[in-house]
């Protein structure tokens, strides 16, 4: 419709190999990062889902975070949480999952649901 290609990448932004290899494909000036798992209620099932939950979002934040330092310095990041941090009530497990836009060199890593 708007005639720009938008290109996608689907992995796990905890895997630095992947993460830091879509990042200097695009080369993003900006990357809108919301690609954690929701923490609740399934972070508070027992602890190894919670250890789970934790390792996921911090090291999957942390990847982002040294792409944007080591590839990309001047590239701006927004950080986005999820319902699931207030208490917001639906089903399912989120999965890593990269998306990339071409032509606008935005970098997007969302949950799937």
């Amino acid at each position: 419709m708007s005639g720009k290609h938008i290109g996608l990448r689907i992995g796990d932004i905890c895997d630095w190999e992947f993460l830091s290899e879509a990042f200097s494909a695009f080369s993003p000036d900006a990357v809108v990062h919301f690609g954690e798992q929701r923490s609740a209620p399934y972070s508070m099932i027992d602890r190894q889902r919670a250890v789970f939950t934790q390792t996921n979002n911090v090291v999957g934040t942390l990847n982002v975070l040294f792409a944007i330092k080591e590839l990309k310095p001047d590239c701006h990041l927004v950080k986005l949480g999820t319902m699931g941090e207030y208490g917001a009530r639906r089903g399912g497990v989120g999965k890593q999952v990269e998306r990339a836009a071409g032509g606008g060199r935005e970098l997007a890593a969302a949950p799937t649901h």
